[in-house]
């Protein structure tokens, strides 16, 4: 999700089920700073499950909203690759222009599925993202939007360069000047989260990428695969903060249905000349929690009042956490594991996959909530809870 500082626009799946049937649609919801739903606007036709991608991004340009989302799997019978398709969205919620089809994205990298990732530097967008038409075997890609039109006003450019099929979980930032990319890569030696910076002209500044964590460690030696790191960035007006799923210390269960395994979450500040500013490699710089048990998933992060906000899903039955990072790399002593950001739930409802947006005086957090129904399906709502920090 992505806000215009007063409002937020959510993009989610909508699932029906008729006859055994399941149908999934791309909805894009626009919320108001109480949490009230303004309007709602579909995306995608009505298509097959089996047809349709899972992964989206959105980010706003001072005008319009920008929407890319998986779209009508150019390989069905494998579900590895799917179209990605481009929607400009205005702040009222209606379709400015679009579906247009910028890229294919590779669901065959490191970690399981990788959504997009996009930012926008001031004149149009730039889209990070794993996939096939940037180079072999397929890499992380970039590719340049224009935000009148939402179409790619550039060819596909190539980020990674290792030779090696996984890679992914891209998540990008802009600090006014140039683009941080952070990646998971298991084709590099070692394997981990890597970074470069990019310039508005695609021009890549790190011939070697920073490498943030080295991921050796007993879960990438068990069940999991190496680099299920889920990275976040955020920009706080003078360094980037890079947030992730750190799996070095944590056991080796791993969870294939939910793509999380045990992980603690370690951050790092990384200066705008690409300059790791905490810890190093193989230790981490920004301990954000501690407990080493507990399963965890995708991590979220904004800056907002000052400070960067993060938000989590962990524990059995799982569910929300929050904390928060100072523009010095702190962490407050309180919080060693985080803060709960819902109160408990039955133990049959999972809480995951949150997301965190900033707006003009507090910050939006949506998240997937999972009841189970009497078959053998499952029912899946995306509560809104809309708070100040």
């Amino acid at each position: 999700m992505a806000s215009d500082g007063t409002n937020t626009l959510v993009v989610a799946h909508q699932c029906n089920v008729s006859n055994g049937n399941v149908t999934l649609q791309w909805l894009a919801l626009l919320v108001g700073p109480d949490g009230t739903i303004k309007n709602s606007v579909n995306l995608s036709a009505v298509t097959g499950a089996n047809t349709v991608g899972t992964q989206s991004t959105v980010a706003f340009d001072g005008t319009n909203y920008l929407v890319v989302h998986e779209e009508d799997s150019a390989a069905p019978l494998l579900g590895v690759d799917y179209n990605l398709d481009a929607l400009l969205i205005s702040q009222s919620g209606a379709i400015v222009s679009g579906p247009n089809v910028v890229g294919l994205s590779d669901h065959g990298q490191a970690g399981g599925p990788s959504a997009p990732a996009l930012a926008f530097d001031g004149n149009r967008y730039l889209l990070a993202f794993p996939g096939a038409g940037c180079g072999v075997p397929p890499q992380l890609c970039g590719l340049f939007i224009n935000p009148a039109t939402g179409i790619a006003n550039t060819s596909a450019f190539q980020i990674s360069n290792t030779n090696d099929y996984n890679r992914g979980q891209p998540a990008v930032g802009f600090d006014g000047t140039n683009y941080l990319i952070a990646w998971t890569e298991n084709g590099s030696n070692p394997p981990g989260l890597v970074a470069v910076r990019v310039t508005t002209a695609g021009i890549i500044l790190d011939a070697t990428p920073l490498l943030i964590a080295n991921n050796v460690g007993p879960s990438t030696s068990g069940a999991g695969p190496c680099c299920d790191l889920q990275p976040a960035v955020s920009f706080d007006g003078t360094n980037y903060l890079v947030t992730y799923l750190d799996q070095r210390n944590a056991s080796s269960n791993y969870d294939l249905s939910i793509y999380s395994g045990y992980a603690t979450i370690s951050a790092a500040r990384v200066s705008p000349a690409g300059v790791l500013l905490d810890g190093s490699p193989t230790t981490p710089g920004i301990v954000v929690t501690t407990a080493q048990n507990l399963v965890t998933g995708r991590v979220s992060s904004a800056f907002i009042n000052g400070a960067h906000w993060l938000v989590w899903d962990s524990g059995n039955p799982r569910t929300l956490y929050a904390s928060r990072v100072s523009t010095s790399g702190t962490v407050p002593a309180v919080w060693p594991n985080g803060f709960p950001l819902l109160p408990p739930v039955a133990a049959q409802v999972a809480t995951q996959l949150p997301a965190i947006a900033p707006g003009n005086s507090g910050g939006l957090v949506t998240w997937l909530q999972v009841q189970p129904s009497s078959t053998l399906t499952a029912l899946f709502d995306m509560p809104i809870y809309s708070s100040g920090p």
